[in-house]
């Protein structure tokens, strides 16, 4: 509890900048764990983790969910954990639509993090590298013709990792716009470079300069994407903390 309350003053959370905590979580987890986690959500998120089939991904979504419950809960200070979530057009969940504060949660198998922001809007992704997919076929399913051709120049030994550093800060970017699967990636290009730019479609109103994209790779197993769409081009500071599930 003292790590977090520490950081309530945190000059990090001045506007327009994150805070990004992350935890790597070892399934089956503690059951008296899952049990104090689930009394952290609302009955809609306890609902939706009921649904899930294979436990693993039933304690990965409730310890994703509770981290960013307790994070709000002290940087905020609200008093009740579980309280209902407003939702954005498309159904980006947000503490209430007045509030400054804006967060963006995300979890893959043996991780899960939040990032929290006041006066701007992050979009958080996180993947493991251990899955195995034809990358040059996602895509061309997912991606522009340009990406796809820049990920078919990388050599073979490096590609299914550049692919992820690309779909990490695509998904983080619709996770900022609050359009989810509302939108395509295919309607902006990425480019992963360091740092990260971003070029919109001729039909965007979005302008790149209000972007900032950051990526990094918190485990030798994952790969973790921040896009935030800022109020101003100001520079923006990101600072990441790990967590151990033991502590939260």
């Amino acid at each position: 509890m003292n790590q977090f309350r520490a950081l309530q003053t945190d000059s990090m959370l001045h506007e327009g900048n994150v805070i990004i905590w992350w935890m790597v979580i070892t399934p089956p987890l503690p059951a008296l764990d899952i049990a104090r986690w689930s009394g952290w959500l609302d009955n809609t998120e306890n609902a939706r983790a009921e649904r899930f089939y294979r436990q693993e991904t039933r304690e990965t979504f409730i310890a994703a969910h509770a981290l960013t419950r307790r994070l709000l809960a002290e940087y905020t200070g609200q008093t009740q954990l579980n309280l209902p979530f407003s939702f954005g057009r498309f159904g980006k969940p947000e503490i209430s639509p007045e509030s400054e504060w804006r967060f963006s949660l995300s979890h893959t198998g043996g991780l899960v993090a939040c990032a929290l922001a006041r006066g701007a809007e992050p979009g958080l992704d996180v993947e493991t590298l251990a899955r195995r997919s034809d990358v040059v076929k996602l895509a061309e399913t997912f991606f522009t013709p340009i990406e796809t051709s820049r990920l078919r120049e990388v050599s073979e030994s490096k590609r299914r990792a550049y692919f992820y550093r690309l779909w990490t800060l695509k998904e983080a970017t619709l996770k900022a716009t609050g359009k989810g699967l509302h939108a395509k990636l295919n309607e902006f290009s990425i480019e992963p470079g360091s740092p990260p730019t971003i070029q919109f479609g001729p039909d965007s109103t979005d302008d790149p300069a209000d972007w900032h994209l950051e990526q990094w790779q918190p485990t030798r197993k994952h790969i973790m994407a921040l896009a935030l769409r800022r109020p101003s081009v100001r520079p923006t500071t990101t600072i990441l903390r790990r967590l151990q599930a033991s502590d939260l």
